[in-house]
């Protein structure tokens, strides 16, 4: 860039200083972005590990054996289906995804 005139100096400066703060707005916007997706992430995993220590507990007695037995056939109308919705809602409002790729989750069987 070459000199720049008097008169325009002032402009300059301004314009170098709300382009630093773009940036920097920036940066922190993706830094929340991505620390709410990590967090998000992360919950998904632990709802699902708990279904798999659920799922993979041997049980002690035929009690605890039906009581497992009704929890795995109820899985796609309760833990299953709320990850599922929780998925759903999240890139319904991020708009990450196209609207087949949406649609494609709503269909989507959970076994």
């Amino acid at each position: 860039m070459g000199a720049i005139p008097i008169s325009n100096l002032s402009f300059y400066i301004s314009l170098q200083n709300l382009i630093q703060r773009c940036k920097t707005l920036y940066g922190r916007l993706v830094t929340h972005v991505t620390e709410k997706s990590r967090k998000f992430n992360k919950t998904i995993c632990e709802n699902y590990d708990g279904i798999v220590k659920t799922i993979t507990e041997v049980p002690e007695d035929t009690v605890k054996l039906v009581k497992l037995i009704k929890y795995v056939e109820e899985l796609d109308t309760k833990d299953l289906a709320v990850i599922k919705v929780r998925i759903i809602s999240i890139v319904g409002k991020t708009g990450c995804l196209g609207g087949s790729t949406h649609t494609a989750l709503h269909n989507m069987p959970l076994h």
